[in-house]
């Protein structure tokens, strides 16, 4: 199934931005599946005649998610077949564009109102066909492979001011639920001070209050 969209783009260009040609999302087959990407598998160890069943250490996705988008001009501005005909110089325009990076590349749509999505994929364009009528390429299928299952949301950056202690929820609205989101922590020093960091995910608060202590032992007063 094709994804529905108004513009996206793609190492740093939009599709709205070529030549001035206007394109519009369609769908060319009737597939009405959906892939999610969700596949799996387990990663095991051997099994023998004495371990009947192997052991099992995790899962990887093995079928990464992929879509397709299908693209035509705007049936709205181009009326007759010669100037819906996407041309040589146009088609070298597209291809040239996505075929380009030879690495993963972020890619970020627009729904069908305008509205910028608020998540984006990494991936690539890793096959273009043709739709061809009566011997002319009146459209394009782009076929993107992500390097994961699932897509990505903009870089979330939490700061606060500390001068003695502070608690700070660092929330995970990724789908992985039974795994940690690290976060990236950067510190600017103000002074000459230690800093000790305490995750609250892994620890059982037994009693809740200010430490106070008159050596510098600061490190053994916490252990107790």
């Amino acid at each position: 199934m094709a994804k529905q969209f108004s513009d996206f783009s793609f190492c740093g260009k939009r599709i709205s931005d070529l030549l001035n040609i206007k394109y519009i999302s369609v769908e060319y087959d009737s597939d009405p599946s959906k892939s999610l990407g969700l596949e799996r598998d387990m990663q095991k160890g051997e099994s023998t005649r004495y371990r009947i069943e192997p052991n099992y250490f995790y899962d990887t996705w093995s079928a990464p998610l992929e879509f397709d988008l299908h693209i035509l001009k705007d049936t709205c501005k181009y009326q007759t077949q010669a100037e819906m005909e996407i041309t040589k110089s146009e088609l070298r325009e597209i291809t040239r564009w996505l075929t380009s990076s030879h690495y993963p590349e972020w890619i970020r749509f627009s729904d069908e109102d305008g509205n910028l999505e608020g998540w984006r994929y990494k991936g690539w364009i890793s096959n273009i066909e043709t739709f061809v009528a009566y011997g002319t390429v009146y459209g394009l299928k782009l076929h993107f492979k992500c390097t994961t299952s699932f897509a990505w949301t903009d870089v979330i950056t939490n700061s606060c001011a500390c001068t003695t202690y502070k608690n700070m929820l660092v929330k995970n609205d990724g789908d992985d639920l039974n795994d940690y989101s690290y976060p990236t922590i950067r510190i600017h020093p103000t002074k000459d001070e230690e800093i000790f960091i305490c995750n609250e995910s892994d620890y059982t608060l037994l009693e809740n209050g200010k430490i106070s202590v008159a050596s510098d032992d600061v490190f053994n007063a916490m252990r107790y």
